[in-house]
């Protein structure tokens, strides 16, 4: 007698991909919040969380940051230690050349931020989460990928840009996203994405108004 083994009849199933991008910002008066927290807890915190909301840095750009590659005349700096490994150029926003010019008052050397021992930070502080939990910015927020984080910083940089109405190739490239797919999932938040995909109506017009 042949034993078979049949086949399992699920392994044809495709199996649905789960889509686990973080699309969590932050509004206005969320990040406001969250500053003023921090500064009370910790300066340096709420300094990378400032630097982190208004240039889209991640963590791992943020603690690579040297003042040598901060270019107070151009107001551009450089990050070197990016995801993609391609070096990115990050135009200073007001709030973040105010930021740069006061800590460059005290220390101007190194790294940008660094520990107390004046090595590199590995992660960002725990205070910064428990000010999240403090102020309730996740209370309600069962989906863990919409939970705020401090990714969210990024995300809302993108976010605040995308709504103002800026050019999605010129978001990507301020990212540091690889291709403008990864750059896509701020499109809904554009003005000009909205009204182009109102417009495909104007030719179908039935007769006149």
């Amino acid at each position: 007698m042949t034993c078979t083994t049949k086949k399992n009849v699920a392994e044809k199933v495709a199996i649905p991909s789960v889509d686990n991008r973080r699309t969590r910002f932050f509004t206005q008066e969320e990040v406001g919040r969250i500053l003023a927290a921090l500064q009370k807890r910790s300066q340096q915190t709420h300094d990378i969380a400032l630097f982190a909301m208004y240039t889209g840095c991640r963590p791992i750009e943020v603690f690579s940051l040297e003042w040598e590659d901060v270019n107070f005349a151009t107001k551009i700096m450089t990050v070197r230690k990016t995801k993609n490994g391609k070096t990115k150029h990050v135009p200073m926003t007001k709030p973040t050349e105010q930021l740069m010019l006061r800590l460059s008052q005290s220390d101007n050397t190194g790294l940008v931020f660094k520990s107390r021992k004046g090595t590199k930070i590995k992660a960002v502080s725990k205070v910064f989460f428990d000010v999240l939990k403090k102020l309730g910015i996740n209370d309600n927020v069962t989906d863990e990928h919409e939970q705020g984080v401090f990714y969210t910083l990024r995300h809302s940089y993108a976010s605040w840009l995308m709504m103002k109405g800026a050019d999605l190739y010129d978001v990507k490239e301020l990212m540091g996203h690889s291709t403008t797919a990864m750059t896509e999932r701020y499109s809904h938040l554009s003005p000009e994405h909205l009204k182009k995909t109102a417009s495909l109506l104007d030719e179908c017009q039935i007769g006149d108004f």
